[in-house]
């Protein structure tokens, strides 16, 4: 029997989730970056809570700051945009327009390596955003924002 379509795209999801945070405790240890990963809060019952942002921190030598949300696709020919809550953007937007550096991470799971994702800028995203948009085409993102999870800062 086949686990769940759902099951299996939050286990890709989740592993590179855990692979990020794998790659800011090595950034804390060597003292490049210190980025933390914000748990998504919980009610008492255990229902998720609004969050913001899967990540934020600062990058040595001068703490420029950085904050930067994860996502994953199954899809292989564009990434919708409802995947990313408006609080988020909101965030982000904001966390840009004072001076930081703000990404979406994306894993578009079918067409890149395992340890491959694309480190979107924030105004790349928010040009189809504020468009009204509904999706962003995979042919349409640069694909020099390829970056490897194990060091994603370079």
């Amino acid at each position: 029997m086949h686990a769940p379509r759902f099951f299996m795209k939050k286990k890709v999801w989740k592993k590179f989730e855990n692979d990020l945070k794998k790659t800011c405790l090595y950034y804390r240890k060597k003292k490049i970056a210190l980025i933390d990963y914000n748990e998504v809060p919980t009610t008492g019952y255990g229902a998720p809570k609004t969050s913001t942002i899967d990540f934020n921190g600062a990058i040595g030598p001068y703490g420029r700051s950085i904050a930067f949300d994860a996502k994953t696709t199954h899809n292989k020919t564009s990434f919708s945009l409802s995947n990313i809550k408006t609080h988020q953007l909101e965030y982000l937007r904001f966390h840009k327009d004072v001076g930081a550096d703000s990404y979406i991470f994306l894993q578009f799971v079918l067409l890149q390596k395992e340890d491959e994702f694309f480190k979107i800028p924030i105004e790349f995203i928010l040009s189809y955003w504020d468009k009204e948009k509904k999706s962003i085409k995979y042919e349409d993102i640069d694909q020099r924002w390829v970056t490897n999870v194990a060091d994603f800062l370079n």
